[in-house]
Order: C-alpha cells, then structure tokens, then sequence
C-alpha cells in the first residue's frame, strides 16, 4: 500500500556506494523549503546513521515505505541528465548490480566549495541517424588514416566524438595523431579531471581520447563513437562489479544518442563479426594481408641451445640488424624462470593467496606473484620435504635477455615488460626490444623490419574454447602492425588455424564456427558466469552447490543449460577459493530474471571473456 504524504514530494534517491543488488534507490521526503528537485541532482541524504550522496532518479507522490527521512540538502541541480541515468539504469539491469553502485561510474568527480560544474547545455534540435560500422585492416597506419577522416566528419557537423584506447600507452600514441583532443583516463589528478569533465559537458571540447571510462562522461552532443583495437580485453571490466562489456555499452550509448559507432579490428571479435553481418551493421575491409611476411619456424628438435633463438631467428636478425633496422621479439612471460620446483618432492612454490605458480626474479632476489603482487623468499629448506635441492623451470624475460646479450654482444638491447619503467614516446636508442605484451605500443611508434614471437606455445596455456581465437587475435595484430617479416617460433607447425593468419576475417570464422556449432558456445548460445569466493574450499563448494536447485527448473525451462559448479583454473584468488556456475542460453530466454535468486555475494558476468578462469 502506497502512501501519500501531504505537501511533500518524494525523491527516490540511488545511494552512491556498493549495495546489494536489489537495493536500487531509497524513498526520501523533499522537504517545501528545497523546492523542486530535478531529476539528476546530486543531494546528500541520511543512510545508516551517516550522511551520504546520492543522485535523484525519480520523484513521485506517493511511497509505501510508511515513514520516510527528508533529504538533507541538494549539493546540484541536475548533476546528471537522462541519457546519462538510461545509460546507468541499462548497465545496472543487464549485470545484476545496485543503481547506485553503477551510477559510481558516472560520477568520478564531485562538486565540491572549490569547483562547480557548469549547467547542461540546451539540447540540440539536430536529428541525426546513427550507422554501425565494423572496420577490419591490415595496416595500422591505413586504419589511422580512417579514424582520422570518421573523426573529422563527425567535428565537421559541430558534434562531439569520442575515440576509445585499450590501454593509456595507446591512447598516448593516438594523442600525437589528434593534437586538440582531450584526453580522459584515470591518471589525471582530480583537479584536471573536473576541468576536462566541465568543458565535455559545456560542449567546449569536440575530440575525447579516452579509455573504456569514456563512455560514462557527460556529453553534450555526442556525434561518433570510435573504438580502435576493438578486440581488446582491456574493454571489458572482468575484475569488478559492475563486470561489463565496453563495446556492449558503448552500442547502447549510441542508441541513446542516434549517433555514429565506429569499430577498428584486425582481429574482430568472433560475436561482433557476426553481429556485423545484420543489416544494420555495415562491414568494410580497409587492405588486404600479405602472405609473404610469415615466416613459421619449427621448434621440435632443436639443440637446448636453440630452444628459444633458433638458428632461423637468429639469420633473420642478424640479416635486418646489418641494414641498421629494428627488432622486435615478444615473449609474455615476465621474471627470470617461470616457476621454481623442490627437486627432491616435486613441489612447486605456489602464492599462498591464490594459488598461482611463483616467478623467480632474479634481480629482486626474490619469486614474485604476478596477480597479488605478493614478494616471497625461496623455499628452503622444502616446507615438504625438507629438501634443498630447487630447480629453476621455464625461462622468463629476463632470462631470455642475458641469452641475447651473449648472442647478439655489439647490438643496444631492451626489455620491457611492467617491471622497467620506459616512456614509449621518447625511447629511440635501441637495437632489438625484447618485450611482454605491453611493449606492443612501440610497434605502432616504431618501424620494426623484423617482428618475432619466441614461443607461441606460451600463449596457448589457459584451456578456453577461445583459447585459439584469443591468440590468432593477438598475432594479427603483431602483423597488422609490424612493417616488416613477421617470425613465428612453434613446437606444431601444422596447427590448422595458422593459416587464417593472412587471409581475411571470414576464414578464420567459418573454421572457428564448426566447433562453436557443434558445442554450443558463442555466437549461438550466450554465456552467464555466477561465481562464488570464499575463504574455506568446502563453504565456497557448498555455496556454490546450493545455487543449482533453484536455478536449474528456470534455466531448462528457457531451454538453456546449467554447468558445473566447478573450480576455477588457479582454484583461488586473493586468498579465497573460487567456484563457478556456467549457464548457456538463447537470446529468447530472459536470464535478467535469474537476479532475485541469487545470494548478494554471488559474482555475475555476462559475456565472461573466459570461462575456466
């Protein structure tokens, strides 16, 4: 029963902190002297003996909450507009997360004696009718060329576009091909994000380079949406709630909005090719691939001495390095051995938060945990056995730089990886980069003659049914933005997908389908990830058990399939052991009503980008 109170209007008011899932916005009296409070505001009310911010997503006449607190004050009218609270009302729907935690994403700065905000500007009366576009190169500077010429067109018509980066290196390197743009991402202090954040919502600035937060900025008339290297984990936020996929969000912004998106791939990702395919998405290939810049290399019977520079890779460098080129090697596998094993019981040093296998690292004289960040001593004696004989396994990064110094002893070699601190921009002095998957942005400021990936194996270790897809993604974009020959050191030469490498999209999709297909996984089913993290195995198990009966008569019933519950591949993280429930269902099936039989602690992930870890 609803009821009314006489005089006052009531606000519903989503508290701007992490709440439980079905807690999206409180009923608060507006009191007479506040006046009318827009929708959008941002006000202060009292919660749970404190006062906190809030934003107002409705207000109305009538609540049945039987006796309500007033609103304490209104910091500012209209904080927020309404394509902002449709965006934020979508994102929390779809992932199962409080309004109010998801409207966190919106509000990254906050009004404060210092700094105002300005007021919204008038809506525009232009009518505008946005086209999708999937863009697929070979070459990264055609690709350049084309956001260029898309990002014109859009400031031409006096409209705002936004220009997504995977990572703020990438961004960085886009910057110098868009000297007036503005540049948003979370390394700006909090003073240059307010004024960044006013002249966005004041329309003063037309080119936004941002990162996936981008998309939660106050626009004022948003004309194009451009998203390069659209195949990037780095847009979907997999290690916190809300847990979403940038490129889905930014397709519903652009539908608020009737505005242009734009997708740069080299790699598209499986389920947007075929999303391309629809008729209200447009498919252009901007340059074909060159056959003759790959060079495979097989790895199986090679002396110890070759086992990561073969004699192939080494005649190749040595044949580019005397014409006064570059190098380029990649190797994802950071430290100095990979893993360090009692020889006596065959223990291996694992991190005692989450399982994982400790790197040795040489230089810090200490194994390291590449997830917790976690410094550990070498285990001696055995904490098993009592043993003292260890065995280093597997060689990383820095190992594989003091082999390429005794090789190559006249040449400038650097690594880079997250452990050396280097800016991009200005490195030039080098001969050979010996790099992770996080020196990839030199390749885009840098002409490299020679590209090399030193074992492809590595990047094939997670068993994922995108496993294949994932890594054909990455060596693609190693060739779309090399500008030379292009090495590929492997143990199975004959791997059929290889060969997709330097045909068009299309191949490699129509080979990855068949299995898709025959296993029912993405494009023809969808993918929903309940996890749950507990510090003891058995309540974590249990926990995870108990989820089955109420969800499985609803997920048969929507003709879906409920997996599991199973460990997670590194079975914990952070010190708590992790379990996950797997459901597989059609687009018919509306999996939104799963929310309110799930437990709040109950992790959601739709469109998991894997699904074992």
């Amino acid at each position: 029963m609803s009821v009314k109170f006489l005089g006052n209007m009531i606000a519903e008011v989503a508290i701007l902190k992490r709440l439980s899932r079905e807690h999206h916005w409180f009923d608060y009296l507006i009191d007479e002297e506040l006046g009318e409070i827009p929708i959008g505001s941002l006000v202060k009310v009292p919660f749970r003996g404190s006062d906190q911010l809030g934003i107002v997503t409705g207000v109305k006449k009538s609540s049945p909450a039987g006796k309500l607190k007033s609103v304490a004050a209104v910091i500012i009218n209209n904080f927020l507009d309404n394509r902002q609270l449709r965006l934020a009302k979508k994102i929390s729907r779809h992932n199962g997360v409080s309004l109010g935690q998801t409207l966190n994403l919106f509000t990254p700065v906050r009004p404060n004696r210092r700094w105002q905000p300005p007021a919204p500007p008038k809506k525009s009366k232009r009518k505008q009718t946005g086209s999708k576009w999937l863009f697929t190169y070979y070459d990264g500077d055609n690709r350049l060329r084309h956001l260029q010429k898309l990002a014109a067109k859009v400031i031409g018509r006096g409209q705002q576009a936004l220009i997504l980066s995977p990572d703020m290196e990438h961004l960085r390197w886009l910057k110098k091909s868009f000297a007036k743009a503005q540049e948003w991402h979370s390394d700006l202090t909090p003073t240059q994000q307010q004024a960044v954040w006013s002249a966005i919502r004041s329309g003063q600035v037309l080119v936004i380079l941002a990162t996936r937060s981008g998309l939660f900025l106050p626009f004022a008339n948003l004309g194009g949406i451009l998203i390069d290297d659209s195949e990037s984990e780095n847009y979907k936020q997999s290690d916190q709630n809300p847990r979403y996929d940038g490129l889905e969000v930014a397709g519903w912004l652009q539908d608020i909005w009737h505005c242009s998106l734009g997708l740069f791939s080299v790699a598209p990702r499986l389920e947007d090719w075929e999303r391309g395919k629809k008729k209200t998405w447009r498919i252009m290939n901007l340059g074909r691939a060159d056959s003759g810049r790959i060079l495979l290399i097989d790895q199986k019977n090679k002396p110890p001495s070759e086992r990561f520079i073969t004699s192939e890779l080494t005649n190749a460098m040595v044949n580019c390095l005397s014409r006064g080129q570059k190098v380029f090697l990649y190797y994802n596998r950071r430290g100095s051995n990979t893993g360090v094993m009692c020889h006596d019981c065959g223990r291996m040093a694992r991190c005692l938060d989450c399982g994982k296998t400790l790197v040795w690292h040489q230089d810090l004289g200490k194994l390291l945990c590449h997830t917790c960040n976690i410094k550990y001593s070498l285990p001696l004696p055995c904490p098993s056995c009592h043993g003292s004989n260890l065995h280093y396994l597997g060689s990383g990064l820095a190992d594989m730089e003091k082999k390429l110094r005794t090789i190559f002893t006249h040449q400038k070699i650097l690594r880079l990886d997250s452990d050396t601190n280097v800016d991009f921009l200005t490195l030039a002095s080098f001969d050979i980069v010996l790099g992770t998957a996080q020196a990839w942005p030199l390749l885009n400021i840098h002409k490299f003659a020679l590209v090399a990936v030193l074992s492809l194996e590595s990047e094939l270790t997670v068993p994922d049914f995108r496993a294949v897809e994932y890594t054909w993604a990455r060596l693609r974009w190693l060739l779309g933005n090399s500008h030379g020959e292009v090495c590929i050191q492997t143990y199975n030469v004959d791997m059929e997908w290889l060969v997709f490498l330097t045909k068009d999209p299309p191949a490699f999709f129509n080979y990855v389908l068949t299995e898709r297909r025959q296993f029912s996984w993405p494009p023809y089913t969808n993918l929903l990830r309940l996890s749950i993290k507990q510090f003891n195995q058995g309540q974590a198990l249990k926990a995870a058990q108990q989820l089955v009966s109420p969800l499985q008569a609803k997920v048969r019933a929507g003709r879906g399939e409920l997996v599991g519950p199973y460990p997670d591949y590194h079975l914990k993280e952070r010190g708590k052991f992790v379990y996950h429930l797997l459901i597989k269902y059609p687009k018919t099936f509306n999996v939104e009503a799963l929310w309110g039989d799930l437990p709040t602690d109950v992790i959601i992930d739709r469109h998991p980008r894997y699904v074992l870890s």
